[in-house]
């Protein structure tokens, strides 16, 4: 049968967090009772409620009347919220408070601070974490982000400054004030609420929450902007699979296949093969060999190395150039140069080489001739490809493994699409 968690203050059942103490501080007298008006409600409140969480606000009121009658002790008198106010009471007495909006939080916060009420502001401090995205409140719990890379993030940090920055500076205000300054609720108003929705679900487990592609496109921005590394790295599209086999059929290593712009050059390292390898961040995996796919509206132009300084004299086989388009050159030299210094050393800056004698190609506008034999086109246009980064006679050489392109412009016609 499943086990059902139960969440307190930012623990579970099984592993509460806190350090609350059933035993009261002798400050009032327990078993006297004394008035307090809030508004137009009156609350009677015994001694040992209000020392459950002092010296307070009301403890140092009363403190000087306890030697008096009940008739002769004074009402202390409050203009403030009385459902607020209605919360603290049932806090002093022992009950666990839980705020039902993002208002109510602040609010019961600034109150508790006024009051001076350090076991309340602690409690709310360590409890859930309540935050208004766009036009909605959402109560998260602390152990939802509890997985690598998901803490610190926006909320945690936020919430943080909330109580060590914000609230604790206008605390200081207080003494010289008759009520606290207004405090507007933590509100983040250019995000989505349904996207953010979907990233709670997919915390709790829920990947089937992720509709499409563009879908999960979002949902990774919404990651970065969150501060969600972990989570980022899980939702990143990939693909695992075998890459090499031993000789009895068991399975030697895997490989990875990450889009470019997804790919941190910190991860490539070096493995058994002469390729590279990497491993996402925050997700406690083994490194495997890395293949990058390359998908842009514009394409990579492939041309033949025909001599000259930059075709190296000792690799039997043909070598291209790759002209890649600005929005990716950058991303792929980076990695480039990590892949060199992971797997040969320190990198001298020099052009992309590439390699497609034993790639899968697509090419629209024809790659053989009459004969059916293959001969060596002199440019390719590439349009979606998959590589990988591998040293061939100490050069780091980019592998095209699978590709989709053409070679004449009949063939780029034949890859348009209507819109």
């Amino acid at each position: 049968m499943a086990t059902t968690r139960i969440s307190f203050g930012g623990g579970s059942i099984e592993t509460p967090k806190g350090n609350f103490s059933p035993t009261i501080p002798e400050i009032l007298p327990h078993q006297q009772v004394f008035s307090i008006q809030v508004g137009d409600s009156m609350f009677r409140l015994s001694g040992a409620s209000l020392s459950s969480d002092g010296p307070s606000f009301f403890t140092n009121f009363f403190l000087p009347y306890v030697d008096k009658p009940e008739s002769e002790r004074p009402t202390l008198y409050l203009d403030r919220s009385a459902d607020i106010f209605d919360l603290i009471c049932q806090h002093l007495r022992g009950y666990y408070v839980q705020p039902d909006c993002t208002t109510t939080l602040i609010c019961l916060l600034c109150d508790a601070h006024y009051y001076h009420l350090p076991r309340l502001v602690e409690q709310i401090h360590n409890s859930e974490i309540f935050i208004r995205i766009g036009p909605k409140d959402f109560r998260i719990p602390r152990d939802l982000f509890s997985n690598k890379g998901d803490t610190p993030n926006f909320f945690t940090v936020g919430f943080d400054t909330l109580f060590g920055t914000g609230i604790l500076r206008l605390k200081d205000q207080f003494p010289q004030t008759l009520r606290p300054p207004p405090v507007a609720p933590p509100t983040v108003t250019n995000r989505s609420a349904d996207l953010f929705e979907d990233l709670l679900d997919i915390l709790r487990g829920r990947e089937h929450r992720i509709k499409s592609a563009s879908h999960r496109e979002a949902l990774i921005c919404e990651c970065r902007y969150y501060r969600l590394l972990g989570l980022e790295q899980r939702l990143i599209p990939h693909q695992i699979s075998p890459a090499t086999m031993a000789p009895d059929g068991s399975l030697e290593e895997q490989e990875i296949v990450i889009p470019v712009e997804h790919i941190k050059r910190k991860n490539i390292t070096k493995g058994k093969l002469p390729v590279a390898y990497y491993s996402r961040p925050y997700q406690d995996e083994p490194a495997r060999q890395l293949v990058v796919q390359v998908k842009e509206p514009r394409t990579i132009r492939l041309e033949i190395l025909d001599g000259g300084s930059d075709a190296p004299q000792d690799i039997d086989c043909d070598l291209y150039m790759v002209n890649m388009p600005e929005t990716i050159r950058d991303k792929v030299q980076n990695l480039l140069e990590s892949a060199h210094e992971a797997l040969i050393g320190p990198y001298v800056k020099g052009p992309m080489m590439a390699r497609i004698d034993s790639a899968s190609l697509d090419i629209r506008g024809g790659l053989t001739n009459d004969n059916g034999k293959r001969p060596r086109p002199s440019s390719i246009n590439l349009i979606v490809s998959q590589w990988r980064f591998v040293v061939l006679n100490d050069l780091l050489l980019l592998e095209l493994l699978k590709g989709q392109g053409y070679s004449t412009d009949q063939g780029r016609n034949d890859l348009r699409e209507f819109i």
